[in-house]
């Protein structure tokens, strides 16, 4: 039995170090979610406007298009619980933070758990969701981003387009061969084939039945009430933002919802004092989107440049653009 053991120790001794050197690997992949957190305590003395939100900001809004100094630190799937707790994280570095854009779209007042970027959430920003994350995951990076994503990274090391970012779950039209700036990244030209009806239909009903099933709206709305008195008590005004979307698939997405939805976010701004845009249904062309529901970098030009039109008529701001580190 010894020896049995013995020459299955030395079997394993092979594993096991690939297992701690894939482990060690993974621990140090620069993701978007670690370029993000890095490129905002860099300039978090300079940053005077933060946008937060899911995938709809996080390709649909350029900070470079703000005269005020602004960071997009919105992610791809990322809830209003995150959005939060982000920002609670670095607030009292921000010394010049002045405002903070809240997208709610369709579907975030609906949801809290980013299912398994909550792991990468943890990994990227050390953010954890409600005590959730299993001591596995936190012991192991393999075990947390799951077989099929560590393959992944392996992968995007081989490509030219990953060199600098290696990218955790976005779109295939995403430019990642360069540096984040801003903390924006965006889709270039329109994917011809997600603008077929058939896909977004098949997108609209699947946030359908996020939203019809969901039972968690009023811990949310209560978490955001919440976020937006800590702004507040720190002389930061919050701003609600709704992003564009392509008309065809709006019409697919429940109205009366959509109706329940626009009467919330309007009564939250009232609460509170706040500005509410909805820009759901701005007038954009096909060309301007990626897919139905997000813009690529020209519409995002045209939205963020509106929204910073908005921003200095609204709240008297003229000032030039400055130039600062990624």
């Amino acid at each position: 039995m010894k020896t049995f053991l013995k020459y299955l120790m030395i079997f394993m001794v092979p594993f096991i170090i690939c297992f701690i050197c894939f482990e060690v690997y993974l621990r140090q992949i620069n993701t978007d979610y670690t370029e993000k957190e890095k490129g905002l305590i860099l300039n978090q003395k300079n940053i005077e406007l933060i946008i937060l939100g899911n995938s709809h900001s996080t390709y649909g809004i350029d900070p470079n298009q703000f005269d005020l100094y602004s960071y997009n630190l919105a992610n791809v799937g990322q809830s209003l619980y995150f959005d939060k707790r982000l920002v609670m994280k670095h607030i009292d570095k921000l010394t010049n933070l002045k405002f903070v854009i809240i997208n709610i779209d369709y579907h975030s007042l609906y949801f809290s758990s980013q299912s398994e970027r909550d792991a990468w959430s943890y990994y990227g920003n050390g953010i954890e969701y409600k005590n959730g994350i299993s001591v596995l995951s936190k012991i192991s990076r393999i075990y947390g981003y799951t077989f099929s994503v560590s393959k992944n990274f392996l992968k995007k090391d081989r490509s030219k387009e990953y060199k600098i970012i290696k990218a955790i779950d976005v779109e295939k039209g995403v430019d990642l061969n360069k540096p984040i700036y801003k903390g924006w990244f965006s889709f270039k030209g329109t994917d011809n084939d997600q603008m077929a009806a058939l896909k977004y239909k098949k997108r609209a009903d699947s946030f359908n039945d996020l939203v019809l099933n969901s039972t968690e709206k009023e811990e949310i709305l209560l978490d955001l009430e919440d976020f937006i008195c800590q702004l507040q008590s720190k002389k930061i005004t919050p701003i609600l933002v709704t992003t564009p979307c392509y008309s065809p698939y709006i019409k697919m997405l429940n109205q009366k919802q959509l109706k329940a939805n626009e009467l919330d976010v309007v009564k939250l701004a009232k609460k509170f004092n706040l500005k509410y845009w909805n820009f759901l249904n701005l007038p954009l062309k096909e060309t301007d989107f990626y897919n139905c529901d997000h813009l690529n970098s020209n519409g995002a030009k045209v939205f963020s440049t509106t929204l910073n039109s908005l921003v200095n008529s609204n709240f008297s701001i003229a000032k030039p653009k400055k130039e600062y580190s990624k």
